[in-house]
């Protein structure tokens, strides 16, 4: 199912960064550089998956347009993470630890409201809407 699929990615993505905070708030810095790739790169490869893939197919199979469906919203918190992920990356280079674990505690509140969106609303209707070969293409 593409909720458990996709859902699975979101808990993957929580433990990394739940990984980077632990070395950052310990100013590990070179452990926290890899640590916060990690997690930038498993975020950014979610994120463009769910554009990319996810979402045309939803709104093709709902009629929804982007500007008037669920996904316009996810899109606009995508780049509210995307956001935030320059802004822990310019604290990280910076090597400022309070600033870093500050727009880490915003980042999983704003990444926890989402996925919540996400899992409880948008992931259970593409389930019930998305043809079976919407699930291969995200796990390409």
């Amino acid at each position: 199912m593409i909720s458990e699929f996709m859902s699975a990615q979101h808990r993957h993505c929580d433990t990394l960064f739940s990984d980077f905070e632990a070395v950052a708030e310990q100013e590990r810095w070179p452990e926290a550089d890899r640590a916060f790739g990690e997690f930038r790169r498993a975020t950014l490869a979610h994120l463009e998956a769910e554009e990319t893939v996810l979402f045309p197919a939803f709104e093709e199979a709902t009629g929804m347009a982007r500007n008037q469906g669920p996904t316009g919203v996810m899109i606009m918190e995508h780049e509210q993470i995307r956001d935030l992920m320059e802004q822990i990356a310019q604290a990280l280079a910076a090597r400022n630890a309070e600033r870093v674990l500050d727009l880490g505690d915003t980042m999983m509140i704003t990444i926890g409201q989402h996925n919540m969106k996400e899992e409880q609303v948008l992931y259970a209707m593409c389930d019930q809407r998305l043809p079976h070969d919407v699930l291969e293409a995200l796990r390409s």
